[in-house]
């Protein structure tokens, strides 16, 4: 395990310049991309699975299940809410309750329709006028880098719990190549639409690290909002009729929120229904896993985004001065 992380890590090391220019490519031309790669893999997917089983489970799962399946996911983004709070109040910037979830929601479209956090980004543009937008996208990017960590955290701990010492290591060895990202890649974000730089998160990083209450406030939100995700997951299987433990849920789920992070598809779709037949294969039923991971990227993708589009429109109006404002400090948004 030891040698074949140390060898990527060297493949990494060796390979920036070329991680480089691929992640700008994909950067430029996402969209496209994004919904083309996404698209063609469910089609893919699907076309090789049995349409008519795959129907027959959906028309027996347990409606009501699947509708208090919902209400994790709601819970989940609150505290992703509770924990935006809590770093701009780090800054010394108070702003409403009511107000962060109106932004919050409205902006939830934007990071379905964006591939991985670029789409939290245009959350700097609504406050814009309150919060500098250097400190808020330093809290951004530190919320990015805490979801990372904590689900790989989880996943490792999953991992030890189904007793996989494989999928332990390489949990391990992804975080080892995350901390050779943050030292080594500073440049990889210099073409953002906002830019930003890691001294931004730095900064942050510094005020949540002398403050050992608010730092664990902020782990435990996060550690409690990712649960929720994997509550809901728990519950769509069980409406599917398929009893899964808890402990490969918590191996499994987070390997699948990363996964689908990556940015070749809009929103995850397809990524996440394919990586999770291949975590899922063990269970011997693919169509149950199918269905439910449609049914995630379906309330994750397109429910939610559709429920807050009457906000996002009413934001977007609200925010044009403060849009313009940003494109006149930095030259492009």
């Amino acid at each position: 395990g030891l040698l074949s992380t140390t060898s990527l890590l060297r493949f990494f090391q060796n390979n920036m310049n070329r991680i480089r220019i691929i992640f700008h490519f994909l950067q430029r031309n996402r969209f496209i991309f994004g919904a083309g790669f996404g698209c063609l893999l469910f089609i893919f997917i699907v076309g090789h699975m049995d349409l008519q089983t795959i129907l027959a489970q959906i028309l027996h799962a347990d409606f009501t299940l699947l509708a208090l399946s919902i209400f994790p996911i709601f819970l989940s983004h609150c505290l992703s809410i509770l924990r935006w709070r809590v770093f701009l109040r780090l800054g010394g910037y108070n702003i409403k309750l009511s107000k962060l979830f109106r932004i919050f929601f409205a902006n939830l479209p934007a990071t379905k329709f964006f591939p991985a956090y670029s789409g939290d980004l245009l959350r700097v543009l609504y406050v814009s006028k309150i919060v500098p937008h250097q400190f808020h996208v330093g809290v951004i990017f530190i919320e990015a880098i805490l979801d990372v960590v904590i689900l790989l955290t989880l996943a490792f701990i999953g991992a030890l719990a189904v007793g996989s010492t494989h999928g332990a290591t390489a949990v391990l060895s992804v975080l080892a190549i995350l901390v050779v990202v943050l030292i080594s890649s500073r440049g990889v974000f210099s073409h953002m639409a906002i830019r930003f730089k890691l001294e931004d998160a730095t900064r942050v990083f510094r005020l949540l690290r002398v403050d050992v209450v608010i730092f664990s406030k902020v782990i435990f939100l996060t550690l409690l909002a990712w649960s929720m995700t994997g509550l809901f997951v728990l519950i769509v299987f069980y409406a599917f009729g398929l009893k899964v433990l808890p402990t490969a849920v918590l191996f499994a789920q987070p390997i699948v929120t990363l996964g689908s992070l990556v940015p070749i598809s809009i929103g995850g779709i397809g990524l996440r229904e394919g990586i999770m037949l291949v975590l899922y294969g063990y269970l011997e039923n693919p169509s149950v896993v199918l269905s439910v991971a449609a049914y995630y990227s379906f309330v994750s993708v397109v429910l939610y985004p559709l429920l807050c589009m009457p906000l996002y429109f009413a934001m977007l109006r609200k925010s044009r001065e403060n849009i313009a404002m940003v494109v006149h400090e930095d030259g492009v948004v």
